[in-house]
């Protein structure tokens, strides 16, 4: 049994189809030092699954005018240093999303992507020492309007 067959006879309806795509996976490097592999399991999660996914449910998200959420991040933009792999997958997300809104809009299904900034989480915490994440949450404050971070 497919996994489209079994969302719609758990649900049995097509009112409401909705594909939300959020990975979350960080793997540093520079062009010298990013390690091949690394940068194909960053392309695997964060670009690959939500096309293979949107490929997948692309006839009950068109059935059902359904619609499309993936979470890219501000670095898919706004590029750090260290951080070239993700940056580009993200930037090829936020063009996946632009493409398929583009094809799916005829058959009145919404594609959209947040980007979000900097979250405080242990994604930064358990990378950086106690004063270089105090120092990365004040730099980071400084590009939020309301100056503050959660």
């Amino acid at each position: 049994m497919s996994l489209s067959t079994v969302q719609v006879s758990h649900y049995n309806t097509l009112s409401a189809c909705s594909l939300f795509h959020s990975p979350g996976q960080i793997k540093e490097g520079d062009i010298e030092s990013m390690a091949p592999n690394h940068f194909d399991d960053l392309h695997w999660l964060n670009l690959r699954a939500p096309f293979m996914l949107t490929r997948f449910f692309k006839d009950l998200l068109i059935e059902a005018k359904g619609c499309i959420v993936n979470v890219s991040c501000e670095k898919g933009s706004r590029p750090d240093p260290m951080s070239l792999g993700y940056c580009m997958v993200k930037a090829g997300l936020e063009m996946l999303t632009k493409s398929t809104a583009i094809e799916f809009a005829y058959h009145d299904v919404r594609v959209n992507a947040v980007a979000p900034g900097f979250c405080d989480t242990n994604l930064y915490s358990s990378h950086a020492g106690s004063s270089e994440y105090t120092k990365i949450k004040q730099l980071a404050s400084t590009n939020v309007p309301l100056k503050r971070l959660k």
